[in-house]
């Protein structure tokens, strides 16, 4: 990371004069000129949305820190949350889903990478007999419980400049600077060139407390510690050694979770391949009699 990377601000309370007097221009867009006097900081307790709070602290008396919690969030992260705002004086605002996780599991199955169509919501109510555990998408858990939760809490507010941490580098995008959804909001992203090693090095500069996930070989943030998702990620194994050497009290309900699931898979997969090998295995010229 260079110094002038290091001391950029992610808003620049100079750009352009107010458009109504005596109002306070916090940021004004690049991409669609409108003036933000407030905004939403969405912080989820790993390093880049930690990095971006530090980088807000001129003006965390216009911004409001979302902070969302399905039930079953490392117990690391919630206290990490926590002592930040307390030090930087930050008034979080706590984010919940409409139900407990727990009971959302139940009513839409355990999230997963792969899902087979007959362990789906979807499907079940078509089956005469209950399945062993439901099935769902890991996007579809995260967009219940996280998302449409933050999401909806903006929506109560009037603010519509929303701040996150993405980068550019990131495994996993989705949107980025420019964007302005359906609702008007749009969405701000002060690190989107940094990298990984600028995000650390920046935090430890400022004597930031770095969540300790990072310290021992993890490269992403820890959302719900009994999540079976997002398996296909480059973090998703190094997320697995944390949780066994920092949370051994967790890994029964882990392996019972991960036992039902893989046995599930295993079933469902060896069924639909051996469908598959009996189409592969008629001759191509074969006509229909």
């Amino acid at each position: 990371m260079t110094e002038t990377k290091h001391k950029t601000p992610p808003f620049d309370t100079e750009a352009a004069e107010p458009p109504e007097p005596g109002q306070t221009c916090l940021w004004r867009s690049p991409h669609t000129g409108t003036c933000h006097d407030r905004a939403i900081l969405q912080f989820s307790g790993g390093k880049d949305s930690l990095a971006v709070l530090y980088l807000a602290r001129p003006w965390l008396d216009k911004i409001e820190v979302h902070f969302a919690n399905p039930g079953a969030w490392l117990p690391d992260t919630v206290d990490l949350v926590e002592r930040t705002c307390e030090k930087l004086g930050v008034d979080l605002k706590l984010i919940s889903p409409p139900m407990p996780i727990d009971q959302f599991h139940e009513l839409r199955g355990l999230p997963l990478d792969v899902v087979p169509e007959w362990y789906g919501a979807e499907m079940a109510r078509f089956l005469e007999e209950p399945r062993e555990t439901l099935i769902q998408t890991s996007l579809n858990c995260c967009l219940e419980m996280v998302l449409k939760p933050l999401h909806h809490a903006v929506m109560r507010s009037d603010i519509r400049l929303l701040l996150r941490g993405t980068k550019r580098c990131d495994e996993r995008v989705g949107i980025g600077p420019g964007t302005v959804d359906g609702d008007g909001i749009e969405y701000a992203f002060p690190i989107w060139e940094w990298s990984d090693d600028d995000v650390l090095e920046y935090l430890k500069g400022e004597g930031a407390e770095i969540p300790r996930q990072y310290l021992n070989g993890a490269n992403d943030g820890i959302d719900c510690w009994f999540c079976t998702g997002h398996l296909r990620t480059d973090y998703a194994a190094d997320r697995m050694r944390y949780l066994a050497k920092t949370y051994p009290e967790f890994m029964p309900e882990i392996r019972r979770r991960a036992e039902m699931l893989k046995r599930i898979l295993t079933d469902e997969t060896e069924r639909t391949v051996s469908i598959l090998d009996m189409a592969l295995e008629v001759p191509r010229d074969r006509k229909a009699s």
